[in-house]
């Protein structure tokens, strides 16, 4: 038996729960540095993970892989920001992590199937129909990030 293993938890349920317990310590990090680029090297070591058991356990935990979870979960703070500010939509996009306003425009329209000044002017006229699977995979985010905390 292992000596780190409390005896009531089966070996393979207790270093399950310690992998999620790992992504979920990623995904706090990654809300707390949204606006920074982050790589695999980086999160997997927040993880204390190789970077191989790291993106299959986040994948496990999560369903999608790390690149689109940090797509998502950055066009969901984007619309957000959308949603709640007149700020510019550049502004908008690099403060949600987009490197630059292209990769945010290309980035928005992948996931919600509308680019970000369409989104703005539907949300203002009050009649936003989610495009494409954007809407699933926004609340998808949205979850993800509320269960690591």
């Amino acid at each position: 038996m292992n000596p780190n293993c409390p005896e009531f938890l089966d070996p393979q349920v207790w270093t399950k729960a310690m992998y999620f317990s790992r992504i979920r310590r990623v995904i706090e990090y990654i809300e707390e540095r949204l606006e920074e680029p982050l790589s695999l090297d980086c999160v997997a070591k927040i993880g204390c993970m190789e970077k191989t058991a790291f993106s299959k356990h986040f994948k496990i935990k999560t369903g999608v892989s790390l690149s689109k979870f940090l797509q998502v979960y950055r066009v969901s703070k984007a619309a957000a920001g959308i949603r709640a500010s007149d700020e510019s939509l550049t502004s908008v996009g690099l403060s949600a992590g987009f490197s630059n306003i292209s990769s945010f425009e290309r980035t928005f329209k992948s996931v919600t199937g509308q680019t970000p000044s369409t989104y703005r002017k539907c949300f203002l006229r009050g009649s936003c129909m989610s495009g494409k699977s954007g809407r699933t995979e926004l609340e998808t985010a949205t979850s993800l990030s509320s269960q690591g905390k």
